[in-house]
């Protein structure tokens, strides 16, 4: 049997947080050949951001419609362990943040 372990977050969010606004979101989480370049540079210029075990390789795993945010969703396996792609900044654009209201002025 094949045991899939993560030495990087045992019972642990996998979430990969990554700096992108929103064009640069919506364009590369569409596009598999935009993701891949994307990843692979992200991981290259800053490798912190990932689990020690991407320097093995990495494949994409999935995308999903979110229905509670109304956006697309990436994931990526990363030795046999899926994580999710998004946005690094909490108010990287509206639709990531799931409960907010505008401001009104008095």
């Amino acid at each position: 049997m094949n045991k899939k372990t993560s030495e990087s977050a045992p019972g642990r969010n996998r979430t990969i947080c990554l700096p992108f606004d929103r064009e640069t979101y919506d364009g590369t989480v569409s596009d598999d050949f935009q993701f891949r370049l994307y990843i692979d540079e992200m991981f290259s210029s800053h490798p912190e951001l990932f689990p020690p075990e991407t320097g093995r390789g990495w494949r994409m795993k999935d995308k999903y419609i979110s229905k509670k945010q109304n956006v697309m969703i990436r994931r990526i396996e990363i030795s046999g362990i899926a994580h999710t792609i998004r946005p690094w900044r909490r108010n990287a654009f509206s639709a990531f943040p799931s409960r907010t209201a505008p401001l009104r002025n008095p």
